[in-house]
């Protein structure tokens, strides 16, 4: 055999070897991601009424204490969740005058009035919820309270006289 053949032979078994197919891979990754949500709880719509108060009874300003009213926020059926991040209305929600107080909403609105919103119990000092405030709650069981109170709140911007006094706001809820 001549030089140039058994080259041109090498040549063509290199080219075969490297025409044939490969040995297989003999594992494989698969990966699979995902994210697990926290659950909700189903929460109550509490309707309350203040009681009725003569406006001779309402001469200092701020929260009326002898109208502190409780109230409760019931989340029942709560699974998977361990806080739940309240949201009491929005900046909109806010009194004009004083901004730490729901605006009174009623249509023969009694002038120069506001309702006030606290946490806790009604006795607990410095616990006011102002509008668009968040309050985290730990939530332990399939049930959870969240104590609340309402008042009535003069304003110092003049007398009250006769007339209505309410207000509505949503509660905006976040779970983890």
């Amino acid at each position: 055999m001549t030089k140039h053949a058994l080259l041109t032979m090498t040549a063509l078994g290199i080219t075969l070897l490297t025409a044939l197919p490969t040995q297989a891979q003999n594992a494989a990754t698969i990966r699979l991601t995902g994210r697990v949500k926290a659950g909700t709880c189903t929460p109550s719509n509490p309707t309350i009424t203040l009681p009725e108060m003569s406006a001779k009874d309402m001469l200092t300003n701020g929260r009326i204490a002898a109208s502190n009213t409780p109230l409760t926020l019931q989340l029942t059926g709560c699974a998977g969740v361990t806080r739940a991040d309240l949201t009491f209305g929005t900046t909109a929600d806010r009194d004009t005058d004083t901004t730490t107080v729901f605006k009174n909403k009623a249509t023969a609105a009694a002038p120069h009035t506001a309702i006030w919103l606290g946490h806790t119990s009604c006795t607990a000092t410095g616990n006011d919820i102002t509008p668009g405030a968040t309050r985290a709650v730990t939530v332990s069981s399939a049930s959870q309270s969240v104590p609340l109170c309402a008042a009535y709140f003069k304003k110092s911007t003049g007398s009250i006289t006769a007339g209505d006094i309410s207000t509505t706001f949503n509660v905006s809820i976040t779970y983890f």
